[in-house]
C-alpha cells in the first residue's frame, strides 16, 4: 500500500514558495550526503513482523548473567553451535552473519560493515563495505543486514530449493530495529531491508525468516568470519550512501554538552548546602549507583546530600516559629548532628565510621561509589519523619539491604 500523500502547504505562488522557517533555514545547510529521515515513508498500517503469523521470527538477544557472566556466554554459544549445526543439514536453509566494527586509524574512527553467508556448510559469499568516520557501530551492524538481505535473496531465488533465511549478528538494537522501518536512526537501511524481505516473503508463501541474537567473540565461526571482514573493511575507502548518520551527531552533541556542563561546574563555585556534597563530576548518564538502588533508599540520600530534609536546620528556613531542636536534646538539629552526634543514631554509625573515622562530612557526602554505599546502608536503617527527626526503624531484611549497597 503506498504511503500517505505528503502535506501541502499554500497556494504554490511565488511569495509561498519563499516562504520559510528558522527549521528550513539550517536544513537547507546540511549535506545532501547526511542521513534523512522521511516521516511519512511508510504508513502506520504497513505490514509488521506479526503480519507474517510464524513465517518471521525475530529473536534479540535474552542473555541475562545470573551467575558467572563468561559460562553463560559460553553456554549460549554452544547452543548456538549446535542450532546452526542443524540447520546445515538442510539445503532449504541459507545462514547469513553480519557485523560492523569501529577501529581508531592515527588518532581518527573507521568503521567498516561486512556479511558472509553459508549453504550447507560452505561459505558462498561475502561482502564488506567502509562506512567512514561519522557513523557509529549501530549503522554498521544494520548496514551489514542491509547487504546480507540482497545477499540471500538474490542467491535464494538461483537456488529454488532455499526457502528459509537464517540471519545472526550480535547487535540486539540491530535485530530489533531492523525490521520496522519508524522515523529514526538507520531507517534507510531498515527501509531497504524490509522493502527487499517482504518482496521475498510475498513471493512464496513458503519463504521464512528468521532473525536472531548469537554471542559475539565467542569463537562461532560465522560471526567470527564476519568480524574479520569488518575489520578489514575499516580500511576501505568511504562506500555507504550516508557519509554522516543521526547515531553519530547525536553522539557528538551529547559529548559537546557532557564537556561544557563539566567546563561549567568546575569554573563556579560551589555554594549553599549541596556545596560540601557536589564533588562528582556531573554526567548525562545515570549511574551505577542510582539504576542499582531502591527508589527509596536513593531518595534518602539525595535528600541528605542536598540538606532538603525533614530536619529542623530546614525547617527553620520556611518556619523560623516552630520548633528546631533534635529529640535527642540538642538544641539545633542540623543534617551534621544528625550524621555525627545524635546518641539515637549511635548504633547505626558504624557504616559511617567504616568511611571516616571523624565521619568528615565533604568524605561522607561526597563520596562515590562504592563508598556511597555505606551512607546508604546507614539512611536504610532511618527514617526521615515529618516531625523533623531522624527515627530508627526495623532493620531491612538482608535481601533488600543487599539491593541498597551492591558495591560494598
Amino acid at each position: 500500500m503506498p504511503p500517505p500523500l505528503k502535506a501541502r502547504y499554500g497556494n504554490g505562488s511565488m511569495t509561498d514558495n519563499k516562504r520559510t522557517t528558522p527549521l528550513l533555514d539550517i536544513a537547507a545547510h546540511t549535506s545532501h550526503d547526511h542521513e534523512q529521515i522521511d516521516p511519512f515513508l511508510y504508513p502506520p498500517w504497513r505490514r509488521t513482523d506479526k503480519s507474517f503469523g510464524d513465517r518471521v521470527h525475530i529473536q534479540p538477544s535474552d542473555h541475562k548473567p545470573k551467575g558467572s557472566e563468561s559460562e553463560e556466554e559460553t553456554d549460549a554459544a554452544t547452543r548456538h553451535t549446535t542450532q546452526v549445526e542443524e540447520l546445515t543439514e538442510s539445503q532449504s536453509n541459507l545462514i547469513v552473519y553480519s557485523d560492523g566494527s569501529l577501529m581508531k586509524k592515527s588518532g581518527f574512527a573507521r568503521v567498516g560493515a561486512s556479511v558472509v553467508v553459508y549453504h550447507k556448510g560452505s561459505e558462498v559469499a561475502t561482502m564488506k563495505m567502509g562506512m567512514g568516520g561519522r557513523v557509529e557501530v549501530y549503522d554498521a551492524e544494520m548496514a551489514g543486514l542491509m547487504m546480507g538481505v540482497k545477499i540471500a535473496v538474490d542467491y535464494a531465488r538461483s537456488h529454488a530449493q532455499i526457502k528459509h533465511l537464517h540471519f545472526y549478528t550480535d547487535n540486539s538494537a540491530a535485530i530489533k530495529a531492523i525490521f520496522d522501518p519508524k522515523p529514526r536512526s538507520g531507517q534507510h537501511y531498515v527501509s531497504t531491508f524490509y522493502t527487499t524481505i517482504v518482496k521475498f516473503l510475498d513471493d512464496d508463501p513458503n519463504h521464512q525468516l528468521s532473525i536472531s541474537w548469537c554471542p559475539g567473540h565467542a569463537d562461532i565461526l560465522g560471526n567470527k568470519r564476519a568480524d574479520e571482514l569488518a575489520k578489514e573493511a575499516n580500511d576501505l575507502l568511504w562506500a555507504a550512501p550516508i557519509s554522516t548518520t543521526r547515531a553519530n551527531a547525536v553522539r557528538r552533541l551529547k559529548m559537546a554538552s557532557q564537556k561544557a556542563w563539566v567546563k561549567q561546574w568546575k569554573s563556579k563555585p560551589k555554594l549553599g548546602a549541596f556545596a560540601i556534597s557536589n564533588c562528582i563530576q556531573p554526567t548525562l548518564k545515570p549511574t551505577k549507583r542510582f539504576l542499582d538502588t531502591p527508589r527509596e533508599t536513593f531518595g534518602r540520600l539525595i535528600q541528605c546530600r542536598t540538606g532538603h530534609a525533614y530536619t529542623g536546620e530546614y525547617r527553620r528556613r520556611f518556619h523560623p516559629d516552630k520548633d528546631e531542636d533534635c529529640p535527642c536534646g540538642e538544641a539545633y538539629q542540623t543534617r551534621e548532628h544528625i550524621l555525627r552526634d545524635c546518641k539515637h543514631h549511635n548504633k547505626h554509625r558504624i557504616h559511617l565510621l567504616r568511611i571516616s573515622r571523624d565521619i568528615f562530612l565533604p568524605t561522607i557526602l561526597g563520596t562515590v561509589a562504592p563508598r556511597s554505599g555505606r551512607v546508604m546502608q546507614y539512611l536504610v536503617l532511618l527514617q526521615w519523619t515529618s516531625n523533623a527527626v531522624f527515627s530508627v526503624i526495623t532493620i531491612p531484611p538482608a535481601n533488600h539491604l543487599a539491593s541498597a549497597r551492591p558495591h560494598l
